[in-house]
């Protein structure tokens, strides 16, 4: 009666190992480098707050109390808690939950390789960041090249110096659909990249994007015009995004409240994580961080096209 269903796994035992032995490298990479490994909640009364990001949250209460619980996005909020007890490096391999569309990369449950290095510049993570992959032996070549240039090179324009009205008449030949939420010059360079750039992106290559516009700063260089900031892409994908780590106190705030303004989580405000921010008053350590998907690492690495073939008992 139960031949009908099907409960096999698409992955292997072949893959099963050689993913533990990824994984083994990771940690011993950092274990060399004296990087503390640790362990944050994966449920909370709240979770990261990004626009771009829809958390999924526990449709019950827990000890009959009022409180909605979050399944956690990214470990970032936690990770930067504990940054503020003390000055040393730390890094986390996390399952972290996202409500999006199930694709060949992406399943709402995934795997986030996140850590931060006090005292840190960008350029310095960077290049941490080819060591770890030249460890894992993904052998492509890295190139590493401004936003600014690669816009320029696509669209032969400067996103720092060009109007709102030409970008969107680029937006508008490229047949790009806006959406309400599409409110500033920042928003509508977004779609250029994501619509445009990233589909034609050299797959032979690991392709490091620093340097972004301004508006996009995690840490902002005013009179430099750009953000301290890094996107990492494999094929086309992007598997990674750092920065050096904003450390006001006040900017955060301000980060939230336009957040909260935006109400577009389930028609709700997503609680502010107080403990958070009082972490950050206490004061965020100078550091650079990153996240990297290391599911899609896993994939590049094993030469696997389907998230489910690197993946146990996935739906």
């Amino acid at each position: 009666m139960f031949q009908k269903y099907k409960w096999k796994t698409k992955i292997n035992n072949k893959t099963i190992i050689l993913k533990s032995i990824i994984i083994l490298k990771i940690k011993n990479f950092f274990q060399i480098k004296n990087i503390l490994e640790i362990n944050t909640p994966k449920i909370c009364t709240t979770t990261s707050q990004n626009i771009n990001i829809q958390p999924i949250y526990i449709d019950n209460y827990i000890f009959l109390t009022k409180t909605k619980l979050f399944l956690q996005n990214s470990p970032e909020y936690n990770m930067k808690k504990l940054l503020t007890l003390g000055a040393f490096s730390i890094y986390q391999i996390s399952t972290s939950f996202r409500s999006s569309d199930i694709s060949k990369i992406h399943n709402p449950e995934f795997t986030i390789l996140e850590w931060y290095r006090i005292k840190y510049t960008v350029k310095m993570l960077i290049k941490e960041i080819i060591e770890l992959f030249k460890n894992l032996l993904l052998n492509k070549k890295i190139k590493k090249l401004t936003y600014e240039m690669l816009f320029k090179k696509t669209f032969s324009i400067k996103p720092k110096n060009e109007s709102l009205y030409k970008i969107k008449q680029l937006i508008k030949r490229y047949n790009i659909k806006i959406k309400s939420t599409i409110t500033n010059k920042n928003d509508y360079l977004n779609l250029l990249l994501k619509y445009i750039i990233e589909p034609n992106l050299d797959k032979n290559i690991i392709l490091i994007l620093y340097n972004y516009n301004l508006l996009q700063a995690h840490l902002s260089i005013k009179k430099l015009h750009y953000a301290n900031r890094f996107e990492i892409y494999i094929n086309n994908t992007e598997i990674a995004n750092g920065a050096n780590e904003l450390k006001n106190y006040n900017s955060h705030i301000k980060k939230f409240n336009k957040y909260n303004k935006k109400k577009i989580f389930f028609k709700k405000i997503i609680n502010n994580d107080i403990k958070f921010i009082l972490s950050l008053y206490h004061g965020l350590p100078q550091c650079s961080g990153v996240a990297i998907g290391l599911d899609r690492i896993i994939m590049y690495h094993l030469k696997k096209t389907h998230i489910k073939y690197i993946t146990t008992f996935l739906k």
